[in-house]
């Protein structure tokens, strides 16, 4: 029974669709077929269930790994969907004498249609398909993470992008099977992935036929991968032996460049050697310290010794010095001759500076770390290490080893798992590379009015201010707004110069050197003036600066705030000016020009003599 189901399988995959999978496919030329030259797929390589139990016995494979697949595991996944939804229809107010007119043939028909309407939008999040206004971006889907990131970033100023909150993958995710959570269905499939270079999901469906929940598969449970001939997956452990279809089964899989349509090729394969002898290193340093059953000094008796005495000095040898609590202790026989030094024989044993232990140790560490590609600093190696190389650890790990690992792992669930709920569907996850810090500054030095109060808070690890308080920006009095950097109309313009002064006559000469005599009496008036102003306390701040190069706006874009230097520096000395003057510098300041004829001559008087300043 079991293998006419399978044949009919077969006869029905071929004729109904070669949609997907390998399955019925003899690829161009033939090329699978010639590959697979039976019907059984390709097996598990012999060191693959080795090198997934090494995870649990080899120190430095499972702190690289495990590292690794904690980061990848921890990838904030979301869905989104590329469209413009429509806006929410008005509630309709249907007056009862319209309802008292309808038959009951139209009171069902528009019961039906909301009900219909209920039901479409219920099936659709069972099975989790997008509304009907959704479209799919294939260039989204398809990009990479640098140009996807930017792709979507137009899309959502645009208001075309909308992200999914509900929906049954992220319910699978969280809850893939009893016995793991999203976190470590996803260390575990990033750990088998790099080890090995495969990894399996066994989809658990609804009775919709969404994918409700995901079970891992280890690589050395599926003893064969499909093939043309046989579109299945082969899976057989214990008691469990199952011919699985290839639609049931997301097969995570880096192909190997010597065989591309065989099993995978991991990290762990081409660290085979490295790996095996760091363990048996390890396991010679316990047999060292274990002692072998080996005294260090032995003395021997004299010759004739017979068969069952040499049985019973092993008994007797093993019994006194096997177990490093034995360690050292000498063991006195009778007999030997009367040479002392051939009664006397010690057992040399090599140090572990003399087999290079420590450094060969070392070494196989740092092949581990450079072949996953791990910076030494996030394990605590810093011998080689400046405070450059401790900040560009993370960064490192995050850009080169964490990115492409979660970009190879989306790639793959965007095509073989969101196409069961919907094609349509847009996969991402938040960048875990952290912004470089140093670089995101001197951006922000280069225009630091592009941002207000708040962000500058953000940026520094501070929370937003009260209200609107840090809704503003502060602009530098040098800079302008506008829209057109070749609109000379748009750019500020200095203030008008004062008229020139009329040209003295020799009365104006006159007159002016008694302006300045009555100029000098104003000075010191205006000094204590200025005192008294000095001693008066300062006004509230307008903003949080007092920085005179910049100003406070709310918003950069209104140019009826933007100031003018020169006329507030004009404005400024003018209300000074006229706070300190006295009204007779003010008449000196109003006196006209006029000719020596239309003035009378006063007579000449000695000068005052100079007052005698007040001592401060």
């Amino acid at each position: 029974m079991p293998s006419r189901a399978v044949n009919f399988a077969r006869r029905v995959w071929r004729a109904a669709g070669r949609l997907v999978g390998i399955g019925g496919r003899q690829g161009p030329q033939g090329v699978l077929g010639g590959v697979y030259t039976s019907a059984a797929g390709t097996a598990p390589n012999l060191n693959t269930k080795a090198l997934l139990e090494g995870y649990d016995t080899m120190p430095w494979l499972r702190a690289v790994a495990d590292k690794v697949g904690t980061a990848v595991g921890g990838l904030d996944w979301r869905l989104y969907a590329v469209g413009k939804p429509p806006k929410p229809e008005a509630a309709v107010q249907v007056p009862d004498a319209f309802v008292y007119t309808l038959s009951a043939a139209d009171l069902a028909q528009m019961v039906g249609e909301v009900v219909g309407r209920e039901l479409a939008g219920r099936v659709r999040r069972i099975k989790g398909q997008l509304e009907p206004w959704a479209q799919r971006d294939r260039r989204a889907q398809r990009a990479p993470a640098e140009p996807r990131w930017k792709h979507l970033e137009g899309l959502r100023r645009a208001g075309l992008l909308q992200e999914v909150s509900e929906h049954p993958f992220y319910d699978a995710l969280e809850n893939p099977n009893p016995f793991m959570g999203r976190t470590g269905l996803m260390k575990l499939t990033e750990i088998s992935f790099d080890l090995v270079g495969d990894a399996f999901w066994l989809k658990d469906r609804n009775g919709a036929g969404a994918p409700v929940g995901f079970w891992p598969i280890p690589a050395h449970w599926i003893t064969e991968t499909p093939t043309p001939g046989t579109p299945f997956f082969r899976a057989s452990w214990s008691g469990w032996q199952r011919m699985i279809p290839e639609s049931e089964v997301v097969w995570f899989h880096e192909p190997s460049p010597a065989h591309p349509f065989a099993r995978g090729s991991g990290v762990g394969f081409a660290l085979g050697d490295e790996l095996e002898v760091d363990e048996y290193l390890a396991k010679m340093t316990k047999q060292l310290f274990f002692n072998d059953a080996k005294p260090d000094w032995i003395f021997a008796g004299g010759e004739g010794t017979s068969e069952t005495e040499m049985r019973r000095l092993e008994r007797d040898v093993l019994q006194r010095h096997q177990g490093f609590w034995r360690r050292f202790k000498p063991w006195f026989l009778t007999g030997g001759g009367d040479d002392i030094n051939k009664r006397i024989h010690e057992f040399q044993r090599p140090t572990m500076e003399q087999l290079v232990y420590p450094g060969l140790r070392k070494t196989q560490r740092d092949v581990v770390l450079q072949t996953w590609g791990a910076p030494p600093e996030l394990f605590g190696i810093t011998e080689n290490s400046n405070r450059a190389t401790v900040q560009a650890a993370e960064y490192l790990f995050t850009k080169w080893v964490v990115l492409p690992r979660g970009e190879r792992m989306r790639v793959i669930i965007q095509a073989k798992v969101l196409p069961d709920y919907d094609d349509r569907l847009l996969l991402d996850y938040t960048s875990p590379v952290e912004e470089d810090k140093e670089h995101d500054l001197n951006v922000r030095k280069a225009a630091p009015w592009a941002w207000d109060a708040d962000e500058w808070r953000h940026a520094a690890g501070d929370g937003p201010m009260e209200g609107e308080a840090g809704k503003v920006f502060l602009v530098p009095l040098n800079s302008f707004i506008t829209d057109d950097l070749r609109d000379a109309e748009q750019r500020p313009h200095a203030a008008a110069p004062a008229p020139a002064a009329p040209t003295p006559t020799p009365r104006g000469v006159e007159l002016a050197m008694a302006a300045l005599t009555s100029a000098a009496d104003m000075m010191k008036e205006s000094t204590k003036a200025l005192a008294a102003i000095a001693t008066r306390p300062p006004p509230d701040p307008p903003s949080v600066t007092n920085n005179y190069n910049h100003y406070i706006v709310n918003d950069i874009r209104t140019p009826d705030v933007n100031v003018n230097f020169e006329s507030a520096a004009v404005q400024v000395a003018a209300s000074l000016t006229a706070e300190v003057m006295t009204p007779a510098a003010q008449d000196v300041r109003a006196v006209d020009t006029v000719s020596c004829a239309d003035v009378p001559k006063e007579p000449q008087s000695e000068p005052d003599p100079p007052k005698e300043s007040p001592k401060e």
